[in-house]
């Protein structure tokens, strides 16, 4: 499904909107932070408004850009889309050339939305959509149309159905029990010719640096998976390991995922989530020029369910856990 006009699409700003925003404006501790909550404020609702008109669900309160807290301390315009991830909502000025994106943002993002804010406030225009950045600075013509945005929103929605799917048993894991097709690191390494090398550049994540795959780590155990997705004629050959380790009351879990060829580096646009017994994802990373490998890391719990999710070029593959 797509939305097929390329044009750029502008919103009246209602007054109650335009009042929330000086509300949130009001809170800041300078006038420059107050003008960042309030051009946040508004570029947010727009394009929450325009998800709304085309069925896509978001939400404004789980919204880093909508808490108190998180507009004080960081320059967050984020919309939490619901089953997807958080999209980016940058404000820009109508006649500028490109859209500022503050380095805080370039991770834990599925997308991101410049969005051009009349001066008295009370219209604001989508501009376009690029997937990715690659710095500070994105240029209004580099920008792929809403179109593009709506597909990869479409394309990332996590199946209805994931939650009767089998799931493997992680806690059989730790008792030497495993399911087909998860072998140990070293075993899966050896079976491909020649063994990558894995840099240690990554998009981290998680609260510590992801280590090398090969690197051992005694208090816990990893086992790997080798997955292809394909679309069309391409395809993308990863390395998936899940590491867990039982503590005294919890279980400390990470997802890591690795090139699977001979490449070094993955490919650009793949995005590792990992999922709830809900089926929303609640951690989500997505593959950059030169990125060696992506981790994912959290906290579980016996008997709980979880899913991770690869997505690339419209092919995904999804993988059915409980702990």
């Amino acid at each position: 499904m797509s939305f097929e006009p390329s044009q750029k699409l502008t919103f009246p700003v209602p007054i109650y909107v335009r009042q929330l925003s000086e509300a949130f404006a009001c809170e800041q501790p300078s006038t420059a932070k107050a003008n960042q909550a309030r051009k946040n404020t508004l570029a947010v609702w727009a394009v929450y408004n325009y998800l709304k008109l085309m069925g896509i669900r978001a939400d404004l309160t789980t919204s880093d850009s909508w808490n108190p807290i998180m507009r004080w301390a960081t320059n967050s315009a984020d919309l939490n889309i619901q089953n997807v991830g958080r999209l980016e909502c940058r404000p820009m000025d109508p006649e500028a050339s490109s859209c500022l994106v503050p380095p805080e943002v370039w991770c834990d993002r599925i997308g991101y939305v410049a969005v051009a804010l009349s001066p008295t406030w009370d219209w604001a225009t989508l501009v376009g959509f690029t997937p990715t950045v690659n710095g500070s600075e994105v240029t209004v013509a580099s920008l792929q149309p809403l179109s593009q945005l709506l597909d990869q929103l479409y394309a990332l929605q996590v199946p209805l159905n994931w939650i009767v799917q089998p799931h493997i048993q992680l806690s059989q894991w730790l008792t030497g029990i495993f399911e087909a097709g998860w072998e140990s690191v070293e075993t899966l390494l050896s079976t491909l010719n020649p063994p990558p090398a894995y840099p240690m550049r990554s998009v981290m994540l998680a609260a510590a640096a992801a280590p090398p795959i090969r690197e051992h780590l005694p208090k816990g155990l990893r086992r790997a998976k080798l997955m292809t997705l394909r679309s069309g004629l391409e395809s993308c050959p990863v390395v998936l390991v899940i590491y867990i380790e039982a503590t005294s009351s919890r279980i400390r879990l990470m997802v890591q995922v690795y090139p699977g060829s001979q490449q070094f580096t993955l490919p650009p646009e793949l995005a590792l989530q990992v999922i709830d017994e809900k089926g929303t994802p609640f951690l989500t990373a997505r593959s950059q020029r030169a990125d060696s490998y992506m981790q994912l890391q959290f906290w579980g719990s016996l008997g709980e369910p979880f899913a991770t999710a690869l997505r690339w070029k419209g092919a995904e593959t999804i993988e059915h856990f409980v702990i």
